[in-house]
């Protein structure tokens, strides 16, 4: 089916721009003005597209009680079903769309799913691989990834839409800070972009506190790099650049706030938990 592919002027911004954008948009910048080039799915194929994503996760979610969703279908259940009311964008701007599912799942989880399904592993990347009718799913199991973020704190602070388990926003913010790192100047790479600054608009104080713990320097470094850069918000903004300059506004004013807490903490989360269900066990 061929797609509809038109071009209009977005935005004004500086020169010598380019990347890649939403829904399959690529942009460039030409003198000072970016021309964006937006290649559409046909709403019926992206439609079959999205229900075979939902319905991998939501089989990976049967058979595996205690999978947490993390990656891009995380991030875009969060901007469905979260509140936007502090949010100048509406949802169809935060919604963006995700080929594959990853989730983070138990030893447990892991061995159930292998008595149903061929599970491969992936040594080199640290996880294992699983195809569920069409879509590609990426496992990252408990003592056996290297995300920042383990396992068990993850699933303590998971939130559920529906029947989706996914990740809590703060900890996705760690995450999604790594996958940045390792895709930077990649398609990839500028949706994990577009990620951060989705997440960090969402997030709570809970979240906050839930990111802090992990966010070293470079962390921080790089989330005051994308604040001070208009192109991630201008896209999200579809070229409204009064949208823009609030979400900017949103986004800057959650990272002043880390800034103040700083980077990184002396006790981990982990610590701190086991440190409380010590304190509550009967002497």
């Amino acid at each position: 089916m061929t797609a509809r592919v038109r071009v209009r002027e977005i935005a004004r911004q500086s020169a010598g721009l380019s990347g890649r954008g939403l829904d399959g948009q690529t942009f460039m910048g030409i003198g000072l003005v970016i021309i964006v080039t937006v290649t559409f799915m046909d709403s019926e194929r992206q439609d079959n597209a999205w229900r075979e994503v939902l319905q991998a996760a939501q089989t990976l979610e049967n058979e595996c009680p205690g999978a947490v969703l993390i990656g891009g279908l995380a991030v875009y259940l969060h901007t469905q079903n979260h509140s936007l009311a502090a949010v100048p964008v509406s949802r169809a701007r935060l919604a963006e769309f995700s080929h594959d599912v990853d989730a983070c799942l138990s030893l447990q989880d892991l061995g159930a799913l292998r008595d149903l399904f061929e599970v491969t592993a992936n040594a080199r990347l640290n996880k294992h691989q699983i195809t569920l009718g069409r879509i590609e799913a990426d496992l990252y199991v408990e003592h056996n990834n290297k995300l920042r973020v383990p396992y068990d704190e993850l699933l303590a602070h998971a939130v559920t839409y529906g029947s989706m388990r996914v990740a809590a926003i703060g900890h996705l913010l760690v995450l999604k800070l790594d996958a940045e790192a390792g895709r930077a100047g990649s398609s990839k790479g500028d949706k994990d972009t577009r990620d951060l600054v989705k997440l960090t608009v969402l997030a709570s104080d809970e979240d906050r506190n839930l990111l802090v713990p992990y966010l070293d320097s470079r962390g921080l470094a790089r989330l005051k790099e994308v604040g001070a850069t208009p192109s991630a918000f201008t896209l999200i903004a579809r070229g409204n650049a009064q949208e823009a300059k609030q979400l900017r506004t949103i986004f800057n004013s959650f990272v002043d706030r880390l800034q103040e807490r700083g980077p990184g903490s002396d006790e981990k989360p982990g610590t701190r938990r086991a440190r409380r269900q010590k304190s509550q066990t009967p002497r």
